[in-house]
């Protein structure tokens, strides 16, 4: 269309085909791309990148998870149903990253598991000190039994935490969640 722009002789018709022409090779574009398995390489994070990813993402997560898991163990269904909503979101969006190369679970699990040894999270003091502000500034007593018993429920959860993010199933994250 751009090239006959400055061309005076040029019907309108022809420009009004020449658009219908483009329309239609956009929309046959379009249903063509929807319909292929979408290229993952090009999307797909080197493995270092993808560790920062898990790294940045998984404070979070935890975070969430025990305000779900607090939530739950002391009867507060208004708020566990706004933890949850972000928890899901943040598990969703870990499930969505993959890697260049080897994307295969094993690969993205062992990540997880890199991450999270490097990070302590299996240590209830570090864990403690990783979702207290958040705890604090919607106050909750971070030495109350309730918080304890979340993060200690949470730390036995890992290897179920990683493998329901892993499935990349949305159904699958969303059952998972409300579980809790």
């Amino acid at each position: 269309i751009h090239r006959y722009k400055h061309t005076n002789h040029m019907s309108k018709k022809t420009i009004t085909l020449t658009e219908s022409q483009l329309r239609e090779e956009v929309k046959e574009t379009l249903t063509r791309v929807l319909q292929e398995k979408p290229l993952l390489t090009e999307l797909a994070l080197s493995r270092k990148t993808y560790k920062e990813r898990i790294r940045g993402l998984s404070c979070r997560l935890l975070e969430k998870w025990c305000l779900v898991r607090y939530c739950s163990l002391i009867g507060q269904e208004q708020y566990k149903k706004h933890w949850s909503d972000e928890l899901r979101g943040h598990m969703l969006s870990m499930s969505r990253l993959s890697m260049k190369g080897n994307d295969s679970i094993e690969a993205r699990q062992k990540v997880f598991e890199e991450v999270w040894a490097d990070e302590d999270y299996n240590n209830p003091q570090l864990l403690t000190m990783v979702i207290a502000n958040k705890f604090i500034n919607e106050g909750i007593d971070v030495n109350s039994e309730s918080v304890t018993r979340s993060i200690m429920d949470c730390i036995k959860a890992k290897s179920d935490i990683i493998g329901v993010i892993l499935l990349i199933d949305i159904n699958k994250i969303t059952q998972y969640v409300q579980s809790l």
